[in-house]
């Protein structure tokens, strides 16, 4: 962080201290008044210095809920880990949840209430927003969609108030489609959960489930569970994956085929035509459509959420053809709590401000200036209402054109409820305290409806009616605070389809019928900045995305065909235009891309709070083509761009066959063990007490990188910034290698989790001059940092690439903020030393004290990637432990070292990938293993 984002300690704490020194708030806004405070003379018997604490809590993405576990450190949240026990999380974590922590420390949050540019208070926007809710003036309120109840409720009690309050919503990433889809089908507001535990056969058109479903983190788990090793090939999941940009479930699939993002629709009308009997052309789809009908039930058929109404109706008609509703994808009411329908839109609201209808907006965390459709001109509209306001983290695009801006609490610092993906009610509690004078959403609601509740009375009065009559309900709800949830899930219902809405399906026009083929732009949320609002954390915009490696910013996917026919160079700049508006991208010509479609990731070109990585592809989305643009033009610039690729990876030309191993489901696995011994010249070392090792299941792993960030928050690795980035100098301990196999049919991705092997052999240990990288009593490979001066010796002879050279002191400039975050148990290092994973050794260390001072043997002990993994891929044990699991995953047929020919007997150990192909395509998309 540059040290223009640094206010320095005595200007932090000034603006900390903020909300102490508002006493004159009044009524529902009351904080605690400014008094002198002492050392505790007797310590509370639930702080141990040194300890952590961990809190349950909520990690809310468009509406829906993930239980996560908050480790605290003397009153810091330090690092976020999944809730075990949260049916949506199963105690993993995606990457925009790892991130959490960094973003309530982000020194570019807003700090307080500012009016026309300029500083404000609290009590002089509670008397102007009072003033327009109290004089019958016309009032609006902007919401994202929610799930939470306080909000709704909070949005009831301010409505009769001020009656006639319309509440509109707005995200750019809406599920509308889906729900709509649903409706047509079925007749009623529906939400549809997959169920892929239960799925024996599973064909995906055009639906990342691993990446944009909110279930994603269920799906991984089920996903690894039903491709587990012992599962024969009748039982064992098979997935085929029809998609327009390729992500992690084309990655996964064992049957993959690209298609233009406009094309799915006919394909989808192919597939329940198959499904009625008719002869379909395409034999790929034939072949699917054959496994799912020979599956019954235990099939599934699933779309993407940026695919058309109709298509989701197709999709869930088929469903109901092979009678997998009811079992592997269920129903239920919809979990969302605002009003939905056409009237309640971004371009309602937009309308209701053209024809002067409306006195007064309340913008409530999101940004529609910057995220709505171009052609909506949001900034204009905010601009001619006489009363706007904006509550944000940040004073972004949005909040700089109201004539308010508010700051919001950060989920960590503030009460709330969502539900989860399948109806749980989650619940969030603060792990801090507030470090601005921010309120949540619900707590601004209750100011401005004179209710003088805070916090958790909003969110004790809401579920007031799930407390046990008569019982003891201070007890009922600390246990319900303790376990972050509530009792309960959404009931399941089953809905019918009418044969004339299936016949309807079968004869309607598609908007794929079409035999165009001109060049479709297709719009995506992105991997790292999803739809802008993680666009300027450096955690995630350093962090490599999946199959493409990009970082610090985005490009212009394109397939090499439609590249050499449109004079497309990679690297190289390109000007598109869409409805005369342009914007110069980079491009990236990514093989597996479908022909004629170029691909831009949303989400960058920020433009406040400050200039941002990328270019804004919002500025080619109209309300008319939200997900994909058919009148596209593209010009060639014949410059370079700023184009970002990790290379500390595999390459994309090369199958690594000897490195990310495949093999086909049942057959024997001829592989190296990890326990041959080669004769080497190095010392052997018998086991001590313990014997540490890891192993990665390449069978289950889908390439997500939530171990790469978790690794980081963990393990206080700084970022390097998008020029030290460009110049492969990224800090990461543990990397995802990626391959790109082009034999047969097409692509197929094969990720490689690669952290320090902790070889036992250690290259890096003979020829270190300084006696810096050591050998441990447990068989770890250590850094002793301060005898390390950077000589780069162990990294040139680590055949493995894993030692990072810390090129400058990345973490001096960081603001006092940020501080906070790190872990106080891992050395915050300097510039001239080597880095490397420890196999998070402060864990293991931290394990021994606590089993010596208790007078136990050592129990298990979970290492970040391992912890965060949401398919269970990585397995870390004690090989000198007769019991451990961990020994029998290394004896395991599929288990091999990496590069086990060089005799340095690594610690770390894989499980080869099991891939289930079906015979019907056996020849097309695996000649290379006939």
């Amino acid at each position: 962080m540059s040290a223009d984002h640094d206010p320095g300690r005595r200007a932090f704490l000034q603006r900390s201290l903020a909300g102490l020194a508002a006493a004159g708030l009044g009524g529902c806004l009351q904080r605690d008044p400014p008094e002198r405070i002492v050392p505790y003379a007797r310590q509370p018997e639930y702080i141990v210095p040194g300890v952590p604490l961990f809190f349950a809590s909520a990690f809310t993405l468009d509406a829906h809920a993930y239980g996560i576990l908050v480790e605290t450190h003397e009153g810091r949240p330090t690092k976020i880990e999944g809730q075990p026990e949260h049916r949506a999380s199963l105690g993993a974590t995606c990457p925009f949840g790892q991130a959490m922590v960094r973003e309530l420390y982000d020194p570019r949050r807003s700090t307080g209430v500012r009016h026309g540019g300029a500083p404000s208070s609290w009590p002089a926007f509670l008397r102007a927003a009072r003033a327009q809710l109290a004089s019958g003036r016309r009032v609006a309120v902007l919401t994202p969609p929610t799930s939470s109840r306080m909000l709704q409720l909070g949005a009831t009690r301010l409505a009769a108030r001020c009656p006639g309050l319309r509440w509109y919503t707005w995200s750019s990433l809406a599920r509308e489609p889906v729900h709509a889809g649903l409706h047509q089908l079925f007749g009623v507001p529906l939400a549809c959960h997959l169920r892929l535990d239960r799925a024996r056969v599973v064909l995906s058109l055009d639906d990342d489930f691993l990446f944009t479903d909110p279930g994603r983190l269920r799906h991984a788990r089920a996903l690894a569970q039903r491709r587990r090793a012992e599962l024969g090939p009748d039982d064992a999941l098979r997935l085929y994956a029809l998609e327009s940009f390729p992500g992690l479930v084309g990655a996964a699939a064992d049957h993959r085929q690209a298609a233009r993002v406009v094309d799915i629709s006919a394909r989808a009308r192919d597939l329940l035509r198959g499904l009625l009997g008719d002869h379909v052309d395409d034999p790929w789809l034939a072949a699917a459509i054959a496994d799912l009908k020979t599956a019954g039930p235990d099939a599934l058929v699933t779309a993407g959420p940026h695919q058309p109404a109709q298509v989701h109706a197709m999709v869930h008609a088929a469903n109901h053809l092979l009678g997998a509703a009811g079992r592997t994808v269920v129903y239920t009411a919809r979990l969302e709590r605002q009003p939905s329908g056409p009237e309640h839109s971004l371009a309602a609201l937009v309308d209701a401000i053209a024809r002067r209808e409306l006195d007064a907006v309340f913008v409530l965390d999101c940004n529609p200036v910057y995220d709505a459709p171009a052609d909506l001109d949001v900034a204009a509209a905010l601009a001619s209402v006489p009363f706007t306001a904006h509550l944000g983290l940040y004073c972004d695009e949005t909040g700089q054109r109201c004539a308010w801006h508010l700051p919001l609490a950060h989920a960590l610092e503030a009460w709330g409820d969502a539900a989860a993906d399948d109806g749980e009610v989650t619940l969030s509690q603060p792990t801090i305290r507030p470090l601005y004078d921010g309120l949540s959403a619900p707590e601004l609601l209750a100011a401005l409806a004179d209710d003088p509740a805070q916090g958790r009375d909003l969110l004790e009065r809401t579920w007031s009616d799930l407390t046990p009559a008569g019982g003891d309900v201070a007890t009922w709800w600390r246990a319900a605070i303790h376990d972050g949830r509530l009792p309960g899930a959404a009931p399941t219902v089953s809905p019918a389809v009418a044969p004339a809405v299936l016949a309807t399906l079968l004869s309607e026009h598609v908007p794929g019928d079409t035999s165009d083929d001109s060049l479709v732009l297709a719009f995506r949320p992105d991997p790292a900045a999803w739809d802008g609002r993680f666009g300027l954390d450096p955690w995630l915009q350093e962090l490599p995305r999946p199959i493409t490696r990009l970082v610090w910013g985005n490009a212009a996917f394109v397939a090499p065909a439609t590249a050499v026919a449109r004079g497309l160079v990679h690297g190289e700049l390109a000007r598109l235009t869409v409805a005369g508006r342009s914007v110069d991208a980079p491009v990236y010509v990514l093989p597996g891309h479908p022909e004629q479609q170029l691909t831009v990731h949303l989400g960058h070109g920020r433009r406040a709070p400050e200039p941002g990585a990328g270019f804004d592809a919002y500025r080619l989305r109209t309300r008319d083509a939200l997900w994909a643009a058919r009148d596209v033009e593209v010009e060639p610039l014949g410059r370079s761009g700023p184009l970002v690729v990790d290379r500390h990876r595999g390459g994309e030309d090369q199958p690594g066959d000897a490195y990310a191993r495949w093999l086909p489901r049942g057959e024997v696995a001829q592989l190296p063990s990890p326990e041959l011994r080669p004769v080497s010249l190095h010392p052997t070392r018998e086991f001590d007490e313990h014997a540490w090792a890891m192993t990665i299941d390449l069978n289950a792993c889908i390439g997500c990188n939530a171990c790469v960030i978790a690794c980081q928050a963990e393990n206080n690795i700084p970022t390097v910034g998008a020029a030290e980035a460009a110049r492969d100098r990224m800090m990461h301990w543990i990397r995802i290698d990626t391959y790109a196999d082009e034999r047969g049919e097409g692509p197929r991705w094969r990720f490689q989790p690669v952290p320090c092997m902790q070889c036992e052999h250690a290259p890096c240990e003979v020829v270190c001059p300084t006696g810096a990288t050591q050998h441990s009593h447990d068989g770890l490979n250590d850094m002793t940092y301060n005898r390390c001066f950077g000589t780069r010796y162990c990294s040139n002879n680590c055949p493995y690439k894993v030692r990072r050279f810390n090129f400058f002191d990345y973490v001096a400039g960081d603001a006092v903020t940020l501080r906070l975050q790190r872990n106080p148990d891992v050395t915050v290092r300097t510039r001239g030393v080597m880095e490397k994973c420890t196999y998070c050794v402060q864990r293991i260390r931290g394990a021994e004290i606590a089993a010596h001072r208790e007078g136990r043997s050592m129990g298990a002990v979970v290492t970040a990637c391992q912890g965060v993994c949401p398919a269970r891929a990585i397995d870390f044990g004690d090989l000198a432990r007769e019991d451990d699991p961990i020994r029998a995953r290394r004896l395991d047929p599929r288990a091999y070292a990496l590069l086990a020919e060089l005799g340095t007997r690594p610690r770390t150990s894989y499980l080869a990938r099991l891939h289930h192909p079906n015979t019907a395509l056996r020849g097309r998309s695996h000649a290379e293993e006939d």
